[in-house]
């Protein structure tokens, strides 16, 4: 591949990762606003349910941002593989971070859903207490 292409491949896996990460944002606060709205009714399919897409949801989204992760730094390793880079090209190759997205997000996901499926258990048990 140019580097014309390797740099247009990775800006686009750069704009997935980040589209990934929008649209599963989005479908946490769904959930919480579900959970915090709907905590009068909530019942035990209901909540089963609710964390089970979820759970799918958010493994979904981890393996798709690991992937592409995976291929940003395969990217970037073809980058510096080529001979002649234009002050782009040997920018984006230098960069460093690729490597720590996904630890990144790792962390960013692991605590967030942990944190939504505890506060969609706890609208749930606390409404029984009410």
């Amino acid at each position: 591949m140019t580097e014309a292409e390797l740099l247009a491949e990775y800006a686009l896996r750069i704009d997935r990762v980040w589209s990934m990460a929008q649209w599963w944002a989005s479908v946490t606060f769904a959930v919480l606003l579900a959970a915090h709205l709907g905590a009068r009714t909530l019942n035990k399919p209901i909540v089963s349910i609710m964390i089970a897409l979820y759970t799918v949801f958010t493994a979904f989204v981890s393996l798709t941002i690991y992937a592409n992760s995976e291929n940003i730094l395969a990217i970037k390793s073809s980058l510096l593989a080529l001979e002649e880079l234009t002050i782009l090209g040997a920018r984006m190759a230098g960069e460093g971070g690729a490597g720590y997205l996904s630890l990144l997000w790792f962390a960013i996901l692991s605590f967030t859903y942990l944190a939504t499926v505890y506060y969609t258990l706890y609208c749930y048990i606390g409404k029984r207490e009410i």
